[in-house]
């Protein structure tokens, strides 16, 4: 393992530990209502896929030849890049979630954001993952 990589593998330990230590206190906070069992569930699990495809992009950029086709990340991201976009945009999706737990809308009614926006993105980070895993290896 080279340097960069070892380097960004131990970045991305931090940012897991920084997410794990991140999660108690997030779920204690003062909100408009506590989050139940599952929502705490759904929320490691987007934690940890956040960090899966933040990895799996990285490595995958590592080939000239492949490219990001996010438009915020641009065609050949900096770890760095990939890294603070990704991580930035999920603190935000955590803070929404948080602080706006339910919401009523006129034809659906009530919905749970915490499910909705955690649930849709923890298991679109993991497809992510896995087809940057499956397409660049």
């Amino acid at each position: 393992m080279n340097k960069d990589k070892r380097m960004l593998f131990w970045f991305l330990v931090g940012v897991v530990l920084a997410w794990i230590l991140l999660l108690p206190w997030i779920c204690r906070a003062e909100g408009p209502r506590p989050w139940t069992e599952g929502e705490k569930i759904v929320l490691a699990w987007s934690c940890l896929a956040v960090v899966a495809d933040m990895y799996t992009t990285c490595r995958g950029l590592d080939n000239p030849y492949n490219y990001e086709i996010n438009p915020y990340l641009g065609r050949h991201p900096s770890d760095s890049r990939v890294i603070i976009t990704l991580s930035l945009s999920h603190l935000a999706l955590l803070a929404i979630s948080h602080w706006v737990p339910e919401i009523t809308l006129p034809i659906v009614g009530k919905i749970n954001t915490r499910y909705s926006i955690l649930g849709t993105k923890a298991p679109a980070n993991t497809v992510f993952a896995i087809h940057n895993t499956a397409t660049f290896n």
